[in-house]
């Protein structure tokens, strides 16, 4: 397993790798951000208080206490947290 992170504004980007054949929990902190997003390689993950599905890889995603929990499979991922962006199309 391999990991980085930096921050970006107010939240941070982490990058992991699970090897082929593995599976993990990813704790990604919500940072007490009032209307937290979290993209994985630009799709969301957990938006507006919700998780979201269909993201390839990742087989679950939880909310505990201040921390969403992504389980995942084998691969390289990309995690974006920060504020959701607000469009006026929404």
């Amino acid at each position: 397993v391999a990991s980085a992170w930096n921050r970006v504004g107010t939240g941070y980007e982490l990058h992991v790798t699970i090897p082929v054949g593995s599976t993990a929990s990813i704790h990604l902190p919500l940072l007490k951000l009032s209307d937290p997003a979290l993209l994985e390689s630009g799709k969301p993950v957990f938006v507006g208080g919700k998780a979201q599905s269909g993201i390839a890889g990742i087989s679950a995603v939880h909310v505990f206490e201040d921390t969403v929990i992504c389980s995942v499979g084998s691969g390289n991922y990309v995690f974006q947290m920060g504020e959701r962006a607000t469009d006026e199309h929404e």
